[in-house]
């Protein structure tokens, strides 16, 4: 595991250059690396690691934001908050400014490592998450990496990284329970959705409203959209204007271009052309169907 954790590290070295200071350590038979950097970042490109973890923003300027694939993050990183690394992705991060951060690497316990293998665990968890605690280790960290090794230094650092990795262990096995509804949280949330996607159908409807909604990531919903209406987001909100289109094809008598706007297309043509996708006549023949 260690010669996967320098691997990573040395991935983060190549990004933001040598570290103020770096320290390994075991911790009951499972190994645990921290590096601590300080230095003025721009933007800069993160190779795909090998293994997530996790990186906490001790000091320097807020409003750090990260990029996967084309999309910039809502959430911005400020002093205080935590990010979780995802394994096997290549992230840019934006900074503009001093970064104070400190990186943890570890693996977490036999009751933890079931349950993130269980689930989608970075893209759950998100970015910024605030957390006071890991910003007190983690400065108390920093603090004791630039002090004078000895025996009491070693101890001393030993327990505090403990506690470190045993909170941010905490930290994940409480967001994955929480983004791991109960059926009645399920069924409620289902509710949430349709009725938000219904109320909005006029306009375009984002992903990350959604997961703003739930406070989820954009990957959380689309796999929840997959496991519960057994489809993807936009296909959802597709047919619910379609379905939302047949009512009022037997409701009213506007016409065809001021219905596609009422129901969230971008024209008429697109309208009838995912009309007749999904019901195999256009709007006009199933008007004068239901009429007859």
């Amino acid at each position: 595991m260690f010669s996967t954790f320098r691997r990573d590290f040395d991935y983060v070295t190549s990004a933001l250059g040598d570290p103020e200071f770096e320290y390994c350590t075991i911790l009951d038979d499972r190994p645990a690396m921290i590096g601590y950097w300080c230095r003025h970042v721009a933007i800069f490109d993160m190779a795909p690691l090998a293994h997530w973890g996790v990186a906490i923003m001790l000091g320097g300027r807020a409003g750090a934001r990260y990029r996967v694939d084309e999309d910039w993050s809502e959430r911005e990183a400020a002093p205080g908050s935590v990010q979780f690394i995802p394994a096997n992705t290549r992230v840019f991060w934006r900074i503009n400014g001093e970064l104070d951060l400190l990186t943890v690497q570890f693996r977490p316990s036999a009751q933890a490592c079931a349950m993130i293998g269980r689930s989608e665990f970075i893209d759950d968890l998100q970015f910024a998450v605030p957390d006071a605690l890991s910003l007190s280790l983690g400065l108390s960290i920093a603090g004791e990496l630039g002090q004078p090794a000895d025996d009491m230094t070693e101890g001393h650092l030993k327990a505090m990284v403990g506690a470190l990795c045993g909170h941010l262990e905490t930290i994940a096995i409480r967001r994955i329970r929480a983004l791991q509804p109960s059926n009645g949280r399920r069924s409620f949330r289902r509710a949430a959705v349709s009725d938000f996607v219904g109320a909005n159908l006029e306009r375009g409807i984002e992903i990350d409203e959604i997961a703003r909604l739930f406070d989820v990531s954009a990957s959380y919903v689309f796999r929840f959209f997959k496991t519960e209406f057994g489809m993807t987001p936009h296909a959802f909100i597709t047919r619910a204007r379609v379905t939302r289109a047949c009512e009022l094809l037997q409701s009213t008598r506007v016409s065809l271009a001021e219905l596609a706007d009422q129901v969230g297309f971008a024209s008429q043509s697109h309208f009838s052309r995912v009309f007749k996708q999904h019901l195999g006549e256009t709007p006009q023949q199933y008007r004068r169907r239901i009429a007859e």
